[in-house]
């Protein structure tokens, strides 16, 4: 399963069951609003989009193999971009509020499963990137 399906995946588990929604639609949609690299998702550089400011604590635990702290809706639309996340919410008939919830439930849990095994250093540019990163963090 790819990264941009297993999102899809969370994604609708995420938003509340909505039984309108399908896997290929929904990741036609995330496609268009979070980084991509190629036909996929590019995880690393959803890492640094949200990494950046106040939320590199947050996003260290979203890396990190225990808890995760969670994410309002509202940050999720200041990080994406509220017209953004219109946009997406638009495009698979749901309401802003629904989108942003489900973004917020979907990214950590994403996130954290990628990072699982190490293999977010990839995507980060190798131990390059994940130094420049930590720097973020701290």
């Amino acid at each position: 399963m790819s990264m941009l399906q297993m999102a899809a995946q969370l994604f609708m588990d995420k938003s509340g069951g909505n039984t309108g929604l399908d896997v290929g639609s929904v990741a036609s949609a995330l496609k268009k609003l979070l980084p991509s690299d190629g036909n996929d998702l590019n995880v690393g550089a959803l890492v640094s989009q949200f990494g950046s400011g106040d939320l590199s604590s947050m996003v260290g635990s979203w890396l990190g193999d225990g808890a995760n702290d969670s994410i309002g809706s509202a940050k999720i639309a200041n990080v994406l971009g509220s017209d953004k996340v219109a946009s997406f919410a638009s495009e698979l008939g749901i309401d802003s509020d629904q989108a942003s919830s489900g973004l917020a439930g979907m990214i950590p849990e994403l996130i954290n499963k990628y990072s699982s095994g190490g293999s977010i250093l990839d995507s980060l540019g190798g131990t390059e990137g994940m130094a420049s990163f930590a720097k973020k963090l701290f």
